[in-house]
């Protein structure tokens, strides 16, 4: 059964908070989360278009999602609960799920 939305929010709400109890500076923490949004903003399709699907993937190994986000578990937590799936073993990939645009 899919969880629902206000549950997504509350899972999500969760980690925010547990981004505050991580020893990172205010500067890195800005810096994941401008990551985050710009992530997210990427997979939203402006009004009328299709996203381009280059959007519904990210490697986890870039360095710059690696750095700012995939090594925090609170951060790397937001990302999955927003609806990235981890796919494959080893240099795997992060999909968006698209039941997020049914």
């Amino acid at each position: 059964m899919a969880m629902a939305m206000e549950d997504k929010v509350a899972v999500i709400k969760g980690h925010l908070q547990d981004l505050r109890i991580e020893s990172r500076s205010s500067t890195e923490l800005r810096d994941a989360m401008e990551l985050l949004i710009k992530v997210t903003r990427n997979t939203l399709p402006p009004k009328g278009q299709e996203v381009d699907s280059k959007f519904h993937k990210i490697n986890p190994s870039n360095a710059d999602f690696n750095r700012k986000i995939w090594t925090s578990p609170a951060t790397r937590s937001i990302v999955l609960a927003a609806g990235w799936v981890r796919v494959g073993e080893g240099d795997f990939c992060l999909f968006i799920s698209q039941s997020l645009y049914s």
